[in-house]
């Protein structure tokens, strides 16, 4: 069984009811954060958990929404007195940003974190009962989708990305794959020049995926994203917890 909090549902732009990215993901005996938006500290603490207690990050790339809140953790890690090191996995060129970032803004008594830069190719990693692998995907920078499985059950993270074939051959194998759908549809140029991705488009990719849930969602794109919600299709935001497996 997985459980999946959405700690934050929204993009660059975070309003009422979505902050930023922020994936909490729990099996029996692993827990992985996948991405760390700003104000992720203050939702982890919401759910009576211990930064000690995540056994890996997994952060997509190195854009400000999906980075900034490492320095949140870090502090909660010095007011929790966690002597283990953070395990940050990611592109190289985020992992290279993270101590720019802690330098300039992070607690200075906090424990140093263990980055660990990863290829834009597929890589396979072992965390707890957790298999992850890694999946290039099609953003602006180089960007990682994050496939995770645990005793039979697969969740898809997209990323921020432009549909690709890869998240969709992955996603039928996926009882739930949460794909951004920054933009609504009529934004579709706007959606291709910024390399990301509309409410039809993700629909479109996960359309033989056991569930989709839409994330990343643009206050311009959430009246379009709520309209197509339905059985396969949900639309979660911050707080929802979904159980699979």
């Amino acid at each position: 069984m997985i459980r999946v909090y959405m700690l934050g549902t929204g993009g660059a732009g975070s309003y009422e009811k979505r902050g930023y990215p922020a994936y909490l993901v729990e099996t029996d005996n692993t827990i992985i954060l996948i991405d760390a938006g700003f104000g992720v500290d203050s939702k982890i603490r919401s759910l009576g958990l211990r930064v000690c207690d995540i056994d890996a990050v997994f952060i997509s790339h190195e854009h400000f929404d999906h980075l900034l809140g490492i320095t949140g953790l870090l502090n909660m890690q010095f007011e929790e007195q966690c002597n283990k090191n953070l395990e940050v996995y990611g592109p190289q060129r985020a992992i290279e940003a993270v101590p720019i970032i802690i330098e300039k803004t992070g607690p200075r008594n906090a424990p140093k974190p263990k980055l660990i830069g990863l290829d834009i190719s597929y890589n396979k990693l072992m965390i707890g009962d957790v298999i992850v692998e890694t999946i290039p995907v099609d953003h602006s920078v180089p960007t990682l989708g994050y496939s995770i499985e645990s005793h039979g059950t697969r969740i898809v993270y997209s990323a921020d990305t432009r549909p690709t074939d890869i998240i969709r051959n992955l996603s039928e194998k996926a009882q739930l794959l949460l794909h951004e759908a920054s933009m609504p549809s009529h934004m579709v140029d706007i959606a291709i020049k910024t390399k990301h991705s509309t409410v039809k488009e993700a629909i479109d990719v996960g359309k033989n995926a056991e569930m989709i849930a839409l994330i990343h969602i643009m206050h311009v794109a959430e009246d379009e994203a709520r309209r197509a919600s339905g059985r396969r299709v949900i639309v979660p935001v911050d707080g929802t917890i979904i159980t699979i497996g």
